[in-house]
């Protein structure tokens, strides 16, 4: 091993080794501009910024939902999901064509949108 006195020589002699392109891109990754986004956003707002503002959200609809007006209004949406669902189900299990499968498939994803719009 050999010891140098000074550190420029060390700097000189490892400098070579530590810019080599392999060298770099083994030791460092790539970061994406989303990345340094999301990083540089956290740092501004406090760690808790939100939550209790999400939450009264998520139980004020919950509280809305509980109420039996609103059910007899979702109540004809719910089952018209619900027989789209058994009949795509009833069509793969037959083994139906799968373009049949596909239409039904996509009605079910209508129903489903109408109901979640309501």
């Amino acid at each position: 091993m050999v010891f140098f006195r000074s550190r420029s020589r060390i700097i000189s002699c490892w400098l070579p080794v530590l810019f080599h392109s392999d060298h770099v891109r083994k030791c460092f990754k790539s970061v994406s501009t989303s990345q340094i986004l999301c990083n540089t956003d956290r740092r501004r707002l406090p760690d808790n910024w939100g939550k209790k503002r999400l939450q009264k959200i998520k139980l004020s609809y919950i509280r809305k939902m509980d109420d039996p007006k609103i059910q007899n209004i979702l109540q004809p949406f719910r089952l018209a999901v619900k027989e789209q669902g058994d009949f795509v189900r009833q069509l793969k299990e037959s083994g139906a064509p799968e373009l049949d499968v596909k239409k039904a498939v996509n009605e079910l994803k209508l129903r489903k949108k109408i109901l979640e719009d309501k």
